[in-house]
């Protein structure tokens, strides 16, 4: 899976808050469906 990089809104340390937040929600999503 990849991402285009213009889908970002933000960059920088704030980028990488951001996708850790993703990758949380993601585990919640997975988590509830199974």
């Amino acid at each position: 899976m990849t991402i285009d990089p213009s889908y970002w809104p933000i960059s920088g340390p704030d980028q990488d808050v951001y996708v850790s937040n993703l990758a949380k929600q993601v585990a919640k999503l997975r988590h509830t469906v199974k």
